[in-house]
């Protein structure tokens, strides 16, 4: 189901919970990250969404890839590397805002698939980019 992206800034400022695996199945089954992947899918300019977007206080993103998107539970940057380049940045929450933000061009992720199962992946460029700036969601820093 499609839901209303959140804009409040006292709201998205809260960091978000971890996610336990036991609360997987149940994400799964009320449809939690399928709610993130329709909102997602139904703005053409989406790249990436938090889930304290749409009102969950979770620790779950997603990644747009080339063949749809990808959730990732409990994200966590472990290595932060190749320097870091000034670029700009939208936001579905704050539309219109454009401000040039720092990033790393190269991090590592530690996450769980919506299975569990943990997995580790390097991210460079535009797609470090989208992973700092939805994980800054989860932890409550804004653009």
């Amino acid at each position: 189901m499609i839901k209303k992206i959140v804009t409040d800034r006292k709201k998205l400022s809260k960091k978000c919970g971890k996610c336990f695996f036991l609360e997987l199945d149940i994400f799964r089954n009320n449809g939690i990250i399928n709610d993130m992947i329709d909102t997602a899918k139904s703005d053409k300019t989406c790249v990436g969404l938090a889930s304290n977007q749409i009102g969950y206080d979770r620790r779950i993103i997603l990644v747009k890839n080339e063949t749809g998107f990808t959730a990732m539970v409990n994200p966590r940057i472990f290595c932060k590397t190749g320097g870091i380049k000034k670029g700009i940045e939208t936001c579905l929450s704050f539309p219109g805002l454009k401000p040039k933000v720092r990033r790393y061009r190269r991090i590592k992720v530690e996450y769980q698939e919506v299975t569990g199962r943990t997995n580790w992946v390097e991210f460079y460029e535009d797609y470090a980019r989208i992973v700092q700036h939805e994980i800054d969601h989860l932890n409550g820093k804004l653009i």
